[in-house]
């Protein structure tokens, strides 16, 4: 149910611009209607996600778009995939989209290469890392830090991400 809400409220936050590639990012013509569809985009979700990671949010608006709704549709449909979202475990307000479909897309991006959907820890704390390193290397383009922001840089610089991170998920469970 959190899944569709965030997808419907990530996917509202940009225009529809068709399902066509751009810069071989996105696969033409993909199609995510079975389960057994998703894997096949396995690398393409990878691809995308460092395709983020690796370009200032002011570059590439278009293929942005288009790289959003892939991840998007592949993050809210995968089978495998079951990303956890509250306010503990995230180290930016929920409402910026680019930074709520970039964690989507890092935790996809851990369980993919690790192979591994069920560790909900580790895909957690490596999205949050990956958030809070291109928030530095985009720090001029994206609003102020806010206070939960320098709470989890702290929580990093200390050592205790992790620890925060588990106490987090485990109150989600119950």
């Amino acid at each position: 149910m959190v899944k569709k809400l965030i997808f419907a409220l990530a996917l509202s936050s940009f225009s529809a611009q068709g399902l066509y590639a751009q810069a071989q990012l996105v696969p033409e013509q993909y199609s995510l209607e079975k389960a057994e569809d998703y894997a096949a985009y396995n690398n393409d979700v990878v691809r995308c996600v460092d395709w983020i990671i690796n370009t200032p949010i002011s570059e590439g608006r278009n293929i942005r778009r288009n790289v959003y709704e892939f991840l998007l549709q592949w993050t809210a449909g995968s089978p495998d995939l079951l990303i956890s979202i509250s306010p503990d475990n995230l180290p930016f307000e929920i409402s910026h989209p680019d930074l709520l479909i970039l964690f989507m897309g890092a935790w996809a991006k851990y369980a993919i290469v690790h192979k591994d959907y069920k560790d909900h820890l580790a895909a957690n704390e490596y999205a949050v890392l990956t958030i809070l390193d291109f928030m530095e290397s985009n720090k001029a383009l994206l609003p102020e830090e806010d206070a939960t922001t320098q709470k989890f840089k702290a929580m990093r610089e200390k050592g205790t991400l992790r620890k925060h991170l588990k106490k987090a998920l485990s109150k989600m469970k119950k």
